[in-house]
C-alpha cells in the first residue's frame, strides 16, 4: 500500500505544478464566469418569451368564460324556436 500512497502523492504534486505553471485555476474560473453569464442570458430570454406568450394564452380562456349567443354557439342552437315565457 505504501507504493500506491507514494504514487498518489507524486500525482498530487505534479498536478499542483501543472496548475501553477499554466495558471489553470484562473482559466477555469474565467470559463465558469462566462458560462454563468451565458446561462443567465439564456434563462432571462426564455422567461421573457414565456411572459410575452402568457397573455395570449390566457385571452382565449377569458373569451370562453363569457356567454356567447352567436349562431355558432351550441347554446344558440338550443334556443332556436323556443319562446321565453
Amino acid at each position: 500500500m505504501q507504493g500506491i500512497q507514494d504514487l498518489l502523492e507524486r500525482i498530487r504534486e505534479r498536478k499542483q505544478q501543472q496548475m501553477s505553471r499554466y495558471q489553470l485555476d484562473s482559466v477555469f474560473e474565467d470559463l465558469k464566469k462566462q458560462l454563468e453569464d451565458i446561462l443567465k442570458t439564456e434563462r432571462d430570454g426564455i422567461q421573457k418569451r414565456l411572459d410575452q406568450t402568457q397573455p395570449r394564452n390566457e385571452s382565449p380562456n377569458q373569451d370562453q368564460a363569457e356567454p356567447n349567443n352567436s349562431p355558432s354557439s351550441p347554446n344558440a342552437d338550443q334556443n332556436d324556436g323556443q319562446t321565453s315565457r
